[in-house]
């Protein structure tokens, strides 16, 4: 199902596993874990319209994951939240893995 993505959406960025903690002397040692497409957290924004909200809905309730396509690749991921609010539908998806290079 394509999706018209609406400006307030967040597909891209993301975050390292990174962590700071604080030394005796006055420093910090930073551990740095890398980056991982599974922390990421993707929010679509889209047109409320009826049939899109009962496919959306569908997938929600009947699936545990959804592939996602966007400019940046193709993502594994699960929808955690899905709320129709004001002419527009807001999708949250916590991405587990990029499936394209």
């Amino acid at each position: 199902m394509f999706l018209p993505v609406l400006p307030e959406s967040k597909t891209l960025g993301g975050s390292r596993r990174v962590s700071r903690i604080q030394t005796l002397d006055g420093g910090c040692v930073i551990n740095d874990g890398g980056f991982s497409h599974g922390d990421r957290t993707m929010e679509i924004v889209t047109p409320y319209e009826t049939e899109r909200w009962t496919v959306l809905w569908n997938l929600t309730r009947n699936h545990t994951q959804v592939m996602v396509s966007t400019r940046e690749g193709l993502f594994l991921g699960t929808i955690e939240y899905l709320n129709a609010e004001e002419a527009k539908v807001r999708i949250r998806i916590l991405i587990k893995e990029k499936l394209s290079a």
